[in-house]
């Protein structure tokens, strides 16, 4: 996803939760269905994957980059001591 490659996951742990609506969640254990998403991004053409991709990319960087771990801790941080005093 951090590289823009559009990702078809399972449901297993939390895949479903990182891809959200970047990609496509299908159930585990189920190749069928893993196929049928496969072809779903192979017929959604070049313009269409590169746009999922996109997406998924400022997903990853909108959420789980480094900056954005840092500026949740400094938030978790701050609540905790906000009111408290020195």
């Amino acid at each position: 996803m951090a590289t823009g490659v559009p990702c078809v996951v399972t449901d297993a742990g939390d895949s479903a939760l990182l891809v959200g609506d970047t990609g496509i969640v299908v159930p585990k254990r189920d190749p069928e269905a893993l196929c049928a998403a496969w072809q779903r991004l192979l017929d959604a053409g070049p313009d269409s994957r590169r746009a999922m991709g996109e997406r998924a990319r400022k997903r990853i960087m909108d959420h789980y980059s480094l900056q954005a771990m840092i500026n949740r801790y400094e938030d978790l941080y701050r609540n905790l001591t906000s009111g408290r005093e020195s």
